[in-house]
């Protein structure tokens, strides 16, 4: 139940698509709830007491690492951004990108936690055959969804789902919009 709570959150990314969208200076609204987002992490990072007021309306959602280290909104925001400023004047990288943000990654937590049976360990993060698959499908619509054709959203699904599933330095939901985002562009030309 709690990475239902987590997932639908993800769904927020489809406001910040909406923003990008319909209001005027997107990019601004952008990055100022990006670092409206850091600005809040870092009082809550350097506070314990901040740190427990802030996370307390989210007990259920937040993962426990996430308690001593930025959250995904921050991440989402931040990839959001970087999406919107480099890829803004293709609205159907942006659209696609956001989409693959919102769903793709939900689709691999949601289906990996019910249905992962084929588990793997890399580089201290669980990822299931399973769950993998379900965020390649996921992206595969979304991206189909935002015109592209069938060749580029299939090559742009993979890469988003291979970035879901592998472990770095960054966190995923900061890295997957934009690696799905530069994929689309070098395939669209």
């Amino acid at each position: 139940m709690r990475e239902l709570g987590r997932k639908a959150f993800h769904l927020l990314t489809l406001v910040l698509l909406l923003a990008w969208l319909k209001l005027p200076q997107p990019l601004v609204w952008l990055w100022a709830w990006t670092g409206f987002i850091a600005l809040f992490e870092g009082i809550r990072l350097v506070s314990p007491a901040a740190n427990r007021v802030f996370t307390r309306p989210f007990a259920g959602i937040i993962r426990e690492e996430e308690r001593d280290r930025a959250s995904g909104i921050l991440h989402t925001s931040l990839g959001a951004a970087l999406v919107a400023t480099f890829f803004g004047s293709h609205r159907d990288i942006v659209i696609g990108s956001f989409l693959c943000l919102a769903f793709a990654d939900a689709a691999a937590a949601l289906a990996g936690r019910r249905f992962g049976s084929r588990i793997w360990n890399i580089g201290g993060k669980s990822k299931s055959l399973e769950g993998t698959f379900a965020c390649f499908l996921a992206a595969l619509v979304s991206l189909l969804c935002a015109g592209f054709p069938l060749f580029t959203a299939a090559v742009g699904a993979l890469v988003c789902a291979v970035v879901e599933a592998a472990p770095g330095p960054f966190d995923d939901n900061a890295l997957l919009p934009v690696a799905t985002a530069v994929t689309l562009r070098l395939l669209s030309g």
